[in-house]
């Protein structure tokens, strides 16, 4: 049983964050299929509609919390993928500018904040589905291979647009290319739908259910008892967040303002998130052994001290020498902060607890990482990469300081209690 909700969960979270990236990695294209003006608002306004996605998963996050909180996690966990997959086929099949208009771009924005209420709700949820089955000695592994697959899932998309770029001409990529990663995203989410329908419901969910101890408002209850581990979680997630982002965002910008090839720029943006997956998965690993307060402390520390040789990296288009002063740093946070928000909160109001502060953290540091930088970069402001990584890490590591390490303990309320009693 264990291995098939590995399996699915993982698999699911490849799934949503190939759907979720490729319209940032086809910005360009999308601008000129629904904002045909060839200038920079075009492009500009691609990414506020790529960061609306993220601005809204607070919101995805609170809705299918409640309900997974309230009635189980499983059911919230079978629709977040269902959504995800209709949203993205939309766009995947969406008139163009020229055909309807300027509806083109509402839908697009539309479907877009789809993807994002959905995307809100499924990380999170899995996140404390898979917690809530696997052993307290495992919890960092486990957690932490969701979000390697979420980065796998971003390799994907990147990898897609290698071999689009590789088979397809420039018109061709325009014309309807760009069309081929949502389509097929969508197909492989209804997939995972299906793979999903025989999984049950987590052990410490059925204890408080059969208890009669389910929250009736849990947003209510979390910010009345938890208020300061929502601040905490939050923080933790600062650098990791940023840092995805930023990943995303070196493939538009170092086409439109290093003069790079997209070609070569996909090759490396596959290359660093295949990295970055693989040493997240090492880091949960480690973080069961380690603990995980000790790990993002280091990491955000690590990351204040290669933040500038990596933005002068940047300056000079030597994109290789970003990933390799960046990526372990990155990945410390990405795979550490997952067990930790699960850990900060009781049953009765985990799954909400981790969609607040998951959600909220992506929303601050994530979601407006591309638009901010872009912007900045037109307003000849280029200092942008190192200010956002450079508060990023402090913010993480200051909030590792107020976090109470639970390694090892149960997620039950009695083995929370325990632990608070002795601090």
């Amino acid at each position: 049983m264990l291995k098939k909700l590995v399996f699915i969960t993982c698999l699911g979270a490849v799934l949503e964050f190939f759907d979720f990236a490729i319209l940032l990695l086809f910005a360009s294209q999308l601008a000129d299929v629904f904002l045909p003006a060839h200038s920079d608002t075009g492009v500009l306004w691609m990414f506020a509609i790529y960061s609306g996605g993220n601005f809204i998963r607070p919101l995805g996050g609170i809705i299918f919390s409640h309900f997974g909180d309230r009635l189980g996690r499983k059911k919230l966990f079978r629709l977040s993928i269902i959504m995800m997959s209709v949203a993205t086929l939309g766009i995947g099949l969406l008139p163009s500018y020229a055909a309807i208009g300027g509806m083109a771009v509402v839908l697009l924005a539309c479907l877009r904040l789809l993807q994002g209420l959905s995307v809100g709700g499924e990380l999170p949820g899995a996140l404390v589905f898979a917690a809530e089955h696997v052993s307290p000695q495992r919890r960092g592994l486990l957690t932490s291979a969701i979000i390697a697959s979420a980065v796998l899932g971003l390799v994907l998309a990147s990898t897609t647009g290698v071999v689009l770029n590789a088979l397809l001409s420039a018109e061709q990529l325009q014309d309807w290319g760009w069309r081929i990663p949502f389509v097929l995203g969508s197909l492989l989410g209804i997939l995972g739908y299906f793979l999903r329908r025989g999984i049950v419901e987590s052990p410490a969910f059925t204890r408080i259910l059969q208890e009669q101890t389910v929250a009736r408002i849990p947003v209510k209850d979390l910010f009345q008892s938890h208020a300061r581990s929502i601040l905490v979680g939050v923080g933790l997630i600062a650098s990791a967040a940023t840092m995805v982002s930023f990943y995303l965002f070196l493939t538009p910008y170092a086409s439109r303002h290093l003069n790079l090839s997209e070609g070569s720029i996909y090759l490396v943006s596959t290359a660093i998130m295949l990295g970055l997956s693989l040493m997240t998965l090492l880091s949960g690993w480690l973080s069961d052994y380690l603990g995980r307060r000790r790990m993002l402390f280091t990491g955000g520390l690590l990351m204040l001290l290669v933040a500038w040789p990596a933005f002068s990296a940047l300056q000079d288009g030597q994109l290789w020498l970003v990933a390799l002063l960046t990526l372990l740093p990155a990945a410390i946070g990405n795979g550490c902060y997952e067990a930790a928000l699960v850990e900060l909160f009781d049953t009765r109001v985990r799954y909400t607890g981790v969609a607040v502060s998951l959600n909220i953290g992506v929303c601050v540091f994530g979601g407006g990482t591309p638009y901010v930088l872009e912007l900045l970069s037109q307003m000849g402001y280029d200092k942008g990469p190192l200010l956002l990584m450079v508060t990023a890490a402090v913010i993480a590591m200051a909030s590792s300081c107020f976090m109470t390490s639970r390694k090892g303990f149960a997620l039950d309320e009695a083995a929370s209690q325990r632990l608070a009693a002795r601090h």
